[in-house]
């Protein structure tokens, strides 16, 4: 019998401390769109570096790959951030990345920056476009 009282009271415990682990990562709705419109404030910025380093004259291929990468990683912080906002879209800023870095993936090595550019301008206006289409949904400060 104690055996039986041991094990419901060590399987009750044990439900309690999951439970309680389970909410402990919960973001408020302000909360939330605070971390979304700042990732959007960090991918705007990340998308001026790059259009400037590609109308930087003495910029390289390398620098242009370089901010490109930062704008990735600033594509992944407002995916991930979206999702903690319950009307926000950001598949037409995905779908301008992934041209984008498809563009500057095709550019050969041996291209020149004037080159580069104009293989990718379009691209870069398009996430810029996109950001301002999921900016103007995103009801931020």
């Amino acid at each position: 019998m104690a055996t039986i009282a041991c094990r419901m009271i060590c399987a009750s415990a044990f439900a309690v401390v999951l439970l309680a682990g389970c909410g402990g990562n919960d973001k408020s709705a302000a909360e939330a769109k605070a971390d979304y419109c700042g990732d959007l404030s960090a991918l705007q910025s990340s998308v001026d570096t790059l259009e400037q380093t590609l109308n930087n004259p003495g910029a390289t291929l390398d620098q242009v790959k370089d901010a490109r990468d930062d704008v990735h990683k600033q594509v992944q912080a407002v995916d991930d951030s979206a999702d903690d906002v319950a009307d926000a879209n950001v598949d037409q800023l995905d779908e301008a990345y992934d041209a984008l870095n498809k563009a500057i993936n095709d550019i050969e090595d041996s291209a020149t920056l004037a080159e580069a550019q104009q293989g990718i301008a379009d691209e870069v206006q398009g996430v810029r476009t996109a950001w301002q289409e999921v900016l103007s949904t995103a009801d931020c400060p």
